[in-house]
């Protein structure tokens, strides 16, 4: 996983390893767009096209990128960084997950114009690279699998939320010398 997330953090930098030795041009947005899974069914030209409509952003160490409750106008696809994914629990909020370079939010706004049910929050500062939700639906039209594999995303995440909720911490046996000595 290590490797994975330094392979992914390098080519997200622009930095890959070719093996022929050829050095193809492209720019950063693009590179990207190659790493994100939803996008993958989109031919060379697509991407190209997706890439140049692609705006960047940089968020410093705990800034709020999505907001819980918001309808945002566009996917966001993480280009460096970690960013932190908390929902509401109760009086409290509680980390569900944590994404890095190449991962997006924001589907459920692409997929139904649903807010947010999550807060997503920078650990680290980020760059994440904004896409127009009338871009990312007219790639929906144009391919289903885009479609697809974001009602795949949300529905997984949805699960993990849930779960993540639901499990309820191990109580905590409180020990220490006294009780240790009342065992003898």
């Amino acid at each position: 996983q290590l490797f994975d997330l330094a392979h992914r953090h390098l080519e997200a930098a622009g930095i890959s390893r070719q093996l022929d030795g050829a050095v193809e041009p492209t720019t950063r947005a693009r590179a990207l767009l190659d790493e994100v899974k939803i996008f993958r069914s989109l031919g060379e030209d697509e991407r190209d096209r997706l890439a140049l409509a692609m705006t960047p952003q940089q968020y410093a160490a705990g800034q709020v990128v999505l907001e819980l409750g918001e309808v945002p106008d566009n996917l966001f696809v993480i280009a460096t960084g970690v960013v932190s994914a908390t929902v509401p629990d109760d009086t409290q909020q509680t980390e569900v997950g944590r994404m890095g370079p190449s991962e997006v939010m924001g589907e459920q706004s692409i997929l139904a114009d649903t807010p947010s049910q999550a807060t997503f929050t920078t650990l680290t500062s980020c760059i994440i690279y904004r896409i127009d939700k009338s871009l990312t639906r007219s790639c929906m039209e144009q391919r289903s699998e885009v479609g697809q594999a974001l009602n795949k995303l949300q529905a997984v995440r949805q699960q993990n939320s849930q779960l993540t909720l639901m499990a309820k911490p191990a109580p905590i046996k409180k020990g220490g010398l006294l009780g240790w000595l009342q065992k003898r």
